[in-house]
């Protein structure tokens, strides 16, 4: 489950939900869709355990994710190296898409 808030797909979760192989976020492929349905253009996994928040455009998620389904339905999950990562007390510095160009 997860909410759009300003157009952040966010959820909550903790590290032992986290796929371990590959290590990757994982969403319900279902949630992805209609997140994007709705207007929304990142998203946030906020670590309960560590307090880090994890953060990508979803447009990134789309294009670098995997298709995995382990019993729960079919699921996107995308490694860790390709999230932006903010550790406790830190800002996050908003990151362009990997290809989003700005003036």
């Amino acid at each position: 489950m997860g909410e759009i808030i300003n157009g952040v797909l966010r959820k909550t979760a903790r590290r032992a939900h986290q796929l371990q192989r590959p290590a990757a976020w994982a969403w319900d492929r279902e949630i992805i869709d209609r997140a994007e349905a709705a207007g929304a253009t990142w998203t946030e996994i906020h670590d309960l355990d560590g307090g880090r928040v994890y953060r990508v455009a979803l447009s990134d998620f789309r294009r670098y994710c995997i298709r995995v389904n382990r019993g729960f339905g079919e699921q996107l999950a995308l490694p860790l190296p390709f999230w932006q990562v903010r550790r406790p007390g830190e800002k996050m510095v908003e990151q362009l898409s990997r290809f989003e160009v700005r003036p």
